[in-house]
Formats: C-alpha cells, sequence, structure tokens
C-alpha cells in the first residue's frame, strides 16, 4: 500500500528538521514526492536492486564505523540520526521503478540463498515506503534537541498516514477522538516506563553492588581479589604512555584506592563523587592542591560505553587536553569519566608533594576481625607496634623478600582464609594477596593505609619515551599516610613483569603492529584535525556516489507510466478511497436483503442473495467497488465504465422483475 500523497516527504522534512539536516533533507523530500508527477519509470530488475542493496549496507557499515570512531558508544545515536540518508538510495530506487516494490532477496542474503539453492521459486514483494517513513520518524525522535514539538509533530504524521484506511462508516469526530485518546494514553505510558526503568536499574544496581562475581561497577566502588588476577593473561593494550620530561619508569597510574575490606573484597563505602574544578585553559581540570613544577606524561587510549576512571599518577594535580561536560572525583583521589568518546587523550601533571587525597579517616585503621588473628601473630613476630613508619616499611620489606610472585592458586587446602594462608603457609600469590597483607599490617603497626588499584607503567614501546601498558600490567598495591601524605608501597617481587612477559604469546608482534595502526587512526581522528578533513572526504564520496548513480542510470532503459496508474495524478476518480457507483445500488438491496448487521461485511451481506440470478453481477460489481475504495492506484477508467455499466445492468434487471 503506498502512503498518501505528500507523506514520505513530509516525513523528511521531520526528520530534516529535528536532526538540523534540513539542506539534505528539503531535496530528498523533493525526489520522494516527484515520482507522483513524472511520466516515466527506470525498468530496474531484481539484481538491480540486489546490487543497489548490497550497496546500501556497505554504505551502512561505513557510516557506522565513521561514527562510532567520532563518538565513541554515543555513536548508536549519530548512526540512527543518519539512517534516512543511508537508506534513501535503495527507497528511491522503488520509487522510480516500474515494479514499485523491493524483492525480499534484495534485503535478506538468506532469502537469495533459498532462490539459489531451489527452495523458494519466488521471493515476496514488499513496499518500502511506510518502513522508510517510519525510519525517518524515529531518526528525528533520536536527533531531536527540542522535543517540544515532538510528539504534537508525530501525532500529525500518524493521523496523516492513516487517513486514507480509516473506516468509513465511522465519522471523523470518532475517529480523532480516539486517536487522541491513543496519543494521551502513549504520553502517559512512556513517562510511566521511563519512571519504572529508573526505579528497577537503581534496584537492580543497589542488589549487585556487594556480589563478588558482579562486574557492574563501571566506577570501581569495589575490587575482589581475583579481579587483577583474571586481567594477567590479557596481552590487550588498554593504554598508551609518552614520558614528556625526565620522570622516573616504572610509574604506578592509579584509578581507584579502597578503605574497607569484607570477606575477600575491598570497598570504597560511601565515596561520594563531586564535580572537579576547571582550570583557566579549555579541557584543563584542577585535582588538587597546585604545586610549580613537577613532571609531565600523556596518557592515551580507549574507554568503554563513554564511562571510565581515569590511569593517572599519584600526586596529580592537573589534567590536561581532556574535553568533557564533567569530570568528577571523590576523598580517595578517584577521577571518573561519566560521558566521554570512544578514546581519550590526556596530560596528567604530578608532583610527590601534591595532596588530592583526603587525609585518614577511622577505616584506613580497621583490621577485619577475620584477619585479625593472623595479622597480629605476623604483626607480633616483626615487632611492628610503637615503630617509626620508615622502619615498619623497612621490616615488611624483609619480610616480603621470601615470598615469591605466582599466578597458580596453591595447591594446599585448609581451613584458613585465603590471605592467611598466603601468609603463613603458601608464601606466594600475585600482587592482590602483596597489597592486601601489606595495608592490614600497617594498620596493624598503627599507620593509616588504603589499597590502591590501577596499572604499572613499565614496557617501552618504539622509543626511549613511549611505553605501552597492557591488561597484564594491572596492578595492586599499598598508600600509607607517612609524615602528612600518602605515599607508595609495593612489595610485590620486582620480577613480577619479567615472569608474565615470559608467558607472552609468539603472534605478540604482529598485534602489537595492529594495535599501533589503529591508535594513531584513533588518536588522529579525535585530536580534531579530522573536523577539517572529515567534511572534505564525506563530500568527495557524495559526488563520486552521484556520479556512479548517474552512470548506471544512463544505462538502464526508462517507460513511460500512464496517468490512471500513477498515485496522485489523474482524474479524481482514479484517486483511492472514492465513492464508488456501487453505492447506487445500497438503497434496493436493503429493501430485498434487509438492513446490514453491525460489523457485517459488504460480501457477507450480499451473501444472502447467493441464488439471486443475478448473484454474478454483484460480486464483480462488488470486486471493482473495492478496488475503486482501497486499490491505491484506484480504477483506471476502462474499469470505471465497467462498474458503472454492471450498477445499470442490474437496476435494470431488477426494475424488470418488479
Amino acid at each position: 500500500m503506498s502512503p498518501p500523497v505528500g507523506l514520505l516527504g513530509a516525513g523528511l522534512l521531520f526528520w530534516g528538521w529535528h536532526a538540523q539536516l534540513l539542506v539534505l533533507a528539503v531535496p530528498m523530500a523533493v525526489l520522494a514526492e516527484a515520482p507522483r508527477h513524472v511520466p516515466w519509470r527506470w525498468e530496474f530488475s531484481d539484481r538491480d536492486l540486489n546490487r543497489l542493496s548490497d550497496f546500501t549496507n556497505l554504505l551502512f557499515a561505513g557510516g557506522a564505523f565513521y561514527l562510532f570512531a567520532r563518538h565513541g558508544p554515543h555513536g548508536v545515536y549519530a548512526v540512527i540520526r543518519w539512517m534516512p540518508v543511508a537508506l534513501f538510495l535503495l527507497a528511491a530506487a522503488q520509487l522510480y521503478s516500474t515494479r514499485g516494490s523491493v524483492s525480499l532477496g534484495s534485503l535478506f542474503l538468506s532469502v537469495r540463498r533459498y532462490q539459489a539453492s531451489g527452495m523458494q521459486a519466488t521471493a515476496p514483494r514488499i513496499d518500502l515506503s511506510y518502513p522508510y517513513f517510519a525510519t525517518c520518524v524515529v531518526a528525528a525522535g533520536v536527533a531531536a534537541h527540542d522535543t517540544s514539538w515532538l510528539y504534537p509533530g508525530l501525532l500529525v504524521l500518524l493521523a496523516w498516514s492513516m487517513k486514507d484506511i480509516r473506516p468509513r462508516r465511522y465519522p471523523v469526530r470518532a475517529w480523532a477522538g480516539l486517536l487522541l485518546l491513543a496519543a494521551a494514553l502513549g504520553f502517559m505510558g512512556q513517562w510511566g516506563i521511563l519512571n519504572l526503568q529508573l526505579t528497577v536499574e537503581e534496584l537492580v544496581l543497589a542488589w549487585f553492588k556487594d556480589r563478588p562475581w558482579s562486574d557492574t561497577d563501571p566506577y570501581r566502588s569495589r575490587t575482589a581479589i581475583g579481579h587483577i588476577g583474571r586481567l594477567k593473561f590479557s596481552e590487550r593494550i588498554v593504554l598508551r604512555v609518552t614520558r614528556l620530561d625526565e620522570s622516573t619508569v616504572p610509574l604506578l597510574l592509579r584509578q581507584a584506592s579502597y578503605q574497607t575490606y569484607r570477606g575477600t573484597a575491598w570497598h570504597a563505602d560511601q565515596q561520594a563523587f563531586r564535580a572537579l574544578p576547571r582550570g583557566t585553559e579549555p579541557g584543563s581540570w584542577l585535582l588538587g592542591e597546585h604545586t610549580a613544577g613537577g613532571s609531565v606524561i600523556d596518557v592515551a587510549g580507549p574507554i568503554q560505553r563513554g564511562r571510565a576512571v581515569l590511569a593517572i599518577p599519584g600526586g596529580a594535580f592537573r589534567i590536561e587536553g581532556l574535553p568533557a561536560p564533567v569530570l568528577r572525583g571523590n576523598d580517595l583521589g578517584a577521577v571518573r569519566l561519566d560521558d566521554g568518546p570512544g578514546f581519550i587523550s590526556y596530560r596528567a601533571r604530578f608532583t610527590p608533594a601534591s595532596r588530592r587525597d583526603r587525609p585518614p579517616m577511622p577505616a584506613d585503621g580497621v583490621v577485619p576481625k577475620p584477619q585479625q588473628a593472623s595479622i597480629e601473630r605476623i604483626a607480633r613476630e616483626l615487632a611492628l607496634r610503637n615503630q617509626d613508619p620508615g622502619t615498619v616499611i623497612e621490616r615488611l620489606g624483609a619480610f616480603f623478600e621470601e615470598f615469591r610472585y605466582s599466578l597458580a592458586p596453591s595447591s594446599e587446602l585448609d581451613d584458613l582464609p585465603p590471605l592467611a594462608h598466603f601468609l603463613l603457609h603458601s608464601r606466594r600469590g600475585h600482587c592482590e594477596y602483596f597489597a592486601t597483607a601489606t595495608v592490614l599490617l600497617l594498620r596493624a603497626a598503627g599507620i593509616p593505609s588504603r589499597y590502591a588499584t590501577g596499572y604499572a607503567v613499565q614496557e617501552q614501546a618504539g622509543g626511549r619515551d613511549t611505553y605501552v601498558v597492557r591488561a597484564r600490567h594491572a596492578h595492586a598495591w599499598a598508600l600509607a599516610y607517612v609524615h602528612g601524605q600518602w605515599v607508595d608501597v609495593d612489595f610485590t617481587p620486582a620480577e613480577w613483569a619479567a615472569l608474565e612477559e615470559q608467558e607472552a604469546s609468539w603472534w605478540l608482534p604482529a598485534y602489537d603492529l595492529l594495535s599501533a595502526a589503529a591508535f594513531s587512526f584513533f588518536r588522529w581522528w579525535s585530536s580534531g584535525n579530522s573536523d577539517v578533513t572529515a567534511p572534505w572526504i564525506l563530500w568527495t564520496l557524495v559526488a563520486l556516489l552521484g556520479l556512479l548513480v548517474g552512470w548506471r542510470l544512463s544505462r538502464h532503459k526508462r517507460a513511460a507510466v500512464s496517468a490512471g496508474h500513477r498515485p496522485g495524478r489523474g482524474s479524481p476518480d482514479a484517486r483511492r478511497g472514492q465513492q464508488s457507483e456501487f453505492s447506487r445500488l445500497l438503497p434496493h438491496l436493503e429493501t430485498s436483503i434487509g438492513p446490514r448487521r453491525p460489523g457485517e461485511t459488504l460480501q457477507a451481506w450480499l451473501g444472502r442473495r447467493s441464488r439471486d440470478t443475478h448473484s454474478a453481477v454483484l460480486r464483480e460489481a462488488l470486486v471493482l467497488h473495492y478496488r475503486c475504495r482501497f486499490d491505491p492506484n484506484g480504477l483506471s477508467s476502462r474499469d470505471r465504465e465497467r462498474l458503472k455499466a454492471l450498477v445499470d445492468a442490474w437496476l435494470a434487471a431488477n426494475a424488470r422483475e418488479r
């Protein structure tokens, strides 16, 4: 069924208005409505439409890659915004073709395979007009910045799309009233669903928060022992770091720190994030007390779904070159990004004298009851009580020299908690065990401490000042409050990085090469240079596409279309929904058959006179009447004359019988 006159054009203009793309929508609307007023069509074969559909899919995939690379996770909204453009060629091909429809094989490769294998002789055909109109409406809703007129405009377009299929037996005011009722229910329904979604999300996140197997915490409010251990087997490059001065390497980049140890997990309880103040330069953010000088590094890498906890050095007091709506931080030094692109690059300035973490709180001195026995035992053996912090750290360093680094779990089994087993028996484990034990032993010695997680920068890549950070470089260590400031304390055996590197895959050089190429592309893309280059590339592709389409159309035969078969043209009799001559029979039929029952169709009503000698005339007239009322192309002049002749013949025969 073809849409009413002007509906496709109105849908395109509605999309262009809300997407701020009227410069494209206006010519597209003109082209979409022009077939109603031109006398020719192209004779496209199904093979031509298959090729055009494949090209449309390729164009859509390329555009999706472009938009996801440009906007990150939010690229899905940009993809929907541009869908009317990506699908326009296929829709226009149908509008200007002699077939007036598209085979399902053009849209689905599976249908083509069925046809090629002989499992399906012919594929059904569909009219893309209404699906394309729906695409325009959805794209307008996604792209709309000002939604005050979105819903009213949507109602007008929907009423317009249904006006030709409105049952004529009901008055217009009843149809309009039901439409307004549906609009009101729809508005209240979407408002209720939105609020229900927000409520359910809060309940689900609250329930999942403390589950040790949960991975729904993008802001690192908790971390269980074993979380970092799972990353140790991944070669994936997550960050690239460039040293911009003579800063010390290896370097620890902290993402989060924690105070409370429960079970086998560390928690950052009740640590609200607050918006950080902006610096004077665009994209700069102030993290702590400003300090003159300091070291500088550049950090870059992809992030997931636009949300991330930034990896920054301890003592960082300023971040530069990170344009974002807002950057938030908490009292434990974590800095999070809520609405970022898919790739970020920023510069961090830091110095040991900077203070961005809150001074010690009561939770920074608590040793949990399940661990108190083993921790107190070792603290007594090492005589950690009432010692200077430097002495405590020195004795702990000597104690952990007897331990070994291992990613394999201990084969010994007993009833001790994992941490006690690590300290008293196996004396081997990975960084999470060393960091947890260090924090609790420092607390037992009276030194406030916290558990920190992040990455270790230590693997050079192609230059003296360039480093890659892999997932297996994820690390945990302790923070100790010594002489008025937080300092990093890490007793994980120094050979841990070398041991992990020995397990590297043979194909790692090839992966690194591809990763470096992707990194260079995305860094260029996010640098702002693409804002100048990309439009030229885009319009060059559009020009080449126009030349290609023009060349292909010049090689196809054009066919004339009669006015009687062109929607929206010709005499009023060609328009669908007109009153037909069949209405002249209704008073006579009601006299002979009786009134129609509520909901009874004309065919069922006339079936009561199935033995009438003139029933064949009525059946043929009824078929033409239905075509006159509901066929998108209406009746041709010849068929209209046939309907009139049938009605006249039946009336004349009925008069003679009387």
